[in-house]
């Protein structure tokens, strides 16, 4: 905790009714970047519409943060948890990392064994990064409730942190630094045989 004490952490409720609202997502994108001018913005997302204003708007921010703030704008989003393979699927804002200036690193799932969760999006025959996932059961006497704290929007917060102290000491890491730096500070697991590839913070 405390080598992030003198870090500023901004929490933006994008969701109405339980319902995510583009509008509100773009709007808090933009705050953070132009009024508090975050370097890390953490998306937890996972699947949603192919809207490309929000791939645009991503990129548009990037090219913002680097023109005007000077400092190197990344995002990191979350997979999602519908067993998708996203290699050809762009309905996810962690997919936007094959768009040109997008800055975004994708962040799947893995389980408390450390093995690949079944339930995470990721790319096939290729590198992702994730963190550990957690799962918790509560007993009480009445009943036994399940809670879980999981899934790669549980994960993606994770591994924006240990993106936030990489480019504390690299701040002018270019994205492809970064996904070198995390991984090779990170615990690759097993590659399964189609040379999909989980590296763990």
């Amino acid at each position: 905790q405390n080598d992030f004490k003198d870090f500023n952490i901004f929490n933006y409720n994008v969701t109405k009714n339980e319902k995510i609202s583009l509008f509100s997502i773009m709007c808090a994108i933009q705050h953070a970047v132009v009024e508090k001018k975050c370097q890390v913005i953490n998306l937890s997302l996972g699947v949603y519409d192919n809207i490309p204003i929000l791939r645009d708007f991503m990129e548009n921010m990037v090219t913002y943060s680097n023109n005007i703030n000077k400092i190197n704008l990344i995002f990191v989003c979350s997979a999602g948890n519908e067993r998708k393979n996203l290699n050809n699927n762009d309905h996810a804002p962690s997919t936007y990392h094959r768009v040109n200036n997008s800055n975004v690193i994708q962040v799947a799932g893995i389980i408390d064994n450390r093995t690949i969760w079944s339930d995470s999006n990721r790319e096939i025959g290729k590198r992702n990064i994730s963190s550990q996932a957690v799962h918790r059961i509560l007993v009480d006497d009445v009943r036994q409730n399940y809670e879980t704290i999981q899934g790669t929007s549980y994960a993606a917060p994770i591994v924006s942190a240990a993106v936030v102290m990489i480019m504390r000491s690299n701040p002018l890491y270019s994205i492809d630094d970064l996904l070198n730096d995390l991984y090779n500070r990170s615990q690759q697991l097993v590659s399964d045989n189609l040379g999909t590839t989980f590296y763990i913070i």
